[in-house]
């Protein structure tokens, strides 16, 4: 039987936090606003970031905002290797757009 994974919410945070800045600075036509939450959110429990979708992002090809998606998700996981074997994505619902990755299914979340 495998042991346990456990990510520490602070440490993926701190990372994504670094990862998204960096990642966003190479698609500034794609994504000029400031996103309004980066990091950890719950209830999807997805690490990247959320922001209201702009009129350049309802232009951007899909393709582009999950390559967005991998580079947060391989950035973070050179960060922090519990995160290694995450899923990125991209999720679109009520005028938001998410974009990240959400954890291996077998990880336990730990604060601090």
């Amino acid at each position: 039987m495998e042991k346990p994974v456990s990510i520490s919410v602070a440490e993926i945070s701190k990372a994504a936090k670094t990862t998204v800045g960096k990642v966003l600075e190479q698609h500034k036509g794609t994504f000029p606003a400031v996103p309004q939450r980066i990091g950890f959110f719950p209830p999807h429990y997805w690490f990247g970031f959320v922001m209201s979708a702009t009129p350049e992002l309802e232009k951007a090809a899909l393709g582009e905002l999950q390559s967005v998606a991998v580079q947060i998700k391989r950035a973070t996981a050179d960060l922090a290797n519990s995160a290694g074997a995450g899923r990125p994505g991209v999720l679109l619902n009520d005028g938001l757009v998410t974009i990240g990755f959400a954890p291996p299914i077998d990880v336990n979340f730990i604060e601090g």
